[in-house]
């Protein structure tokens, strides 16, 4: 499937995450959902959408107090040119 770029083993209630690369939902639900669950090992699948980047967030996190940086369970570089 083109339209998966990765998949990765993860722990939890999940086996498997795939990030997948679709231009709307109409064409994800079509192609990718519909060949996934044809497959027989395949028994559930639950879906999260990236709603946009967060690179904001980022530089954020990196200038906050560490209380918030080790709450949001991130290590946060500093910003390029913050130091």
């Amino acid at each position: 499937m083109p339209e998966v770029i990765a998949c990765h083993l993860v722990s939890g209630d999940h086996d498997f995450l795939l990030e997948v690369v679709i231009p709307d939902v109409a064409t994800y639900e079509a192609t990718v959902l519909i060949a996934l669950l044809a497959l027989p090992a395949i028994g559930v699948i639950r879906t999260s959408f990236a709603m946009r980047p967060m690179n904001p967030m980022v530089r954020y996190l990196s200038t906050a107090p560490a209380s918030l940086s080790v709450a949001a369970g991130n290590r946060v570089a500093p910003a390029s040119g913050s130091e």
